[in-house]
């Protein structure tokens, strides 16, 4: 995400606490000056599982996702 921060000089960064003690963290005050905000981690909400269902409320089975990021 370093990289991204860096070309996107946000004003906020939402972070989940379950990355608390990630390397990365301490390098955004480096290089940009984003107030970075610590979200409680909810396991049962996955990420991942929300953004399969909206893809497949959108396009249902016909979306196929390419290798491209």
């Amino acid at each position: 995400p370093i990289n991204n921060i860096r070309a996107l000089q946000p004003d906020v960064i939402m972070e989940s606490a379950s990355h608390l003690g990630y390397d990365y963290l301490e390098e955004i005050p480096k290089i940009c000056k984003a107030r970075v905000v610590m979200m409680p981690y909810y396991p049962e909400q996955s990420s991942t599982a929300i953004k399969k269902k909206i893809i497949q409320d959108l396009w249902g089975d016909t979306y196929k996702p390419s290798n491209h990021h």
